[in-house]
């Protein structure tokens, strides 16, 4: 991937944090604390980065339909653990 194109994910994931996204998720989910799976799925969905099957990912806690988020997640550099 190529510096341009991670630095515009990282802004990216920067303004929709600053914009109070993970406020607006919250008040989606009523008002509820909003989960790490349900961040992730919102930034993934948000940048729309092409999903796998999750087969590759490293992670032993993810369940099979978070798979694919975390794996794309991983893969473009959005998460480390």
């Amino acid at each position: 991937m190529s510096f341009i194109r991670k630095a515009g994910m990282w802004i990216a994931v920067m303004a929709l944090t600053f914009s109070g996204f993970s406020m607006s998720v919250a008040k989606a989910a009523g008002a509820q604390d909003v989960t790490r799976g349900e961040f992730i799925t919102a930034v993934v969905k948000a940048l729309e980065l092409e999903l796998g099957d999750g087969s590759t990912t490293e992670f032993t806690d993810v369940d099979e339909i978070l798979a694919p988020i975390v794996e794309a997640a991983k893969q473009n550099g959005l998460i480390k653990g």
